[in-house]
């Protein structure tokens, strides 16, 4: 999990759904990266519900440790209650790592439902904690996602960005008829 310690990114959703995941998996591992006023509030929850000892706060991390953090990860969740476009579920597609998200925000307009992520209602520990129970019991369903979700992200690099974005610009200049702002 990769967020900021806040109440809108729900990360105490995040522990409750990886607490029922280590009841079927209890080698199951959670890393926390993130800083934020809710550290203690989560420490103590994971505490709480047993799970301390398998949850890893990293604190803040820097950019260029990411992706070697979602490499390292078989599944990353996005717990959000908003969201716009998550850099954190493009960056964990992009590393191969599978991705559980609320449908919340722009979110299910970056993956695809079925296809390049599972996507649960927002404020479900019990939905999400499902999504990855069935990413571990069904391999041939998580290599599709990983496969098809390092593939959709080629779309958000900018080789692919740049060109269209001077269309856009192109387009708002003619209708302009070709002046400038």
């Amino acid at each position: 999990m990769a967020r900021n310690l806040e109440d809108i990114y729900d990360n105490a959703s995040a522990l409750r759904a990886f607490a029922l995941v280590r009841q079927a998996h209890p080698e199951a591992q959670l890393t926390v990266a993130g800083s934020g006023p809710l550290r203690s509030q989560l420490e103590q929850l994971a505490r709480e519900l047993g799970v301390a000892d398998a949850v890893r706060f990293t604190g803040r991390v820097d950019t260029a440790d990411m992706p070697a953090l979602y490499r390292n990860a078989d599944i990353m969740l996005n717990p959000s209650l908003i969201d716009n476009m998550p850099n954190s579920v493009l960056e964990a597609l992009a590393s191969g790592a599978l991705v559980v998200s609320t449908r919340v925000g722009g979110v299910p307009y970056i993956v695809d439902e079925g296809r390049t992520a599972l996507l649960v209602p927002p404020a479900d520990p019990a939905a999400m904690a499902q999504a990855v129970l069935r990413l571990a019991d069904e391999p041939a369903l998580a290599e599709a996602l990983r496969s098809a979700g390092r593939a959709s992200v080629a779309q958000y690099a900018w080789t692919s960005v740049k060109p269209r974005l001077l269309d856009v610009y192109r387009q708002a200049l003619a209708s302009k008829g070709g002046r400038r702002p």
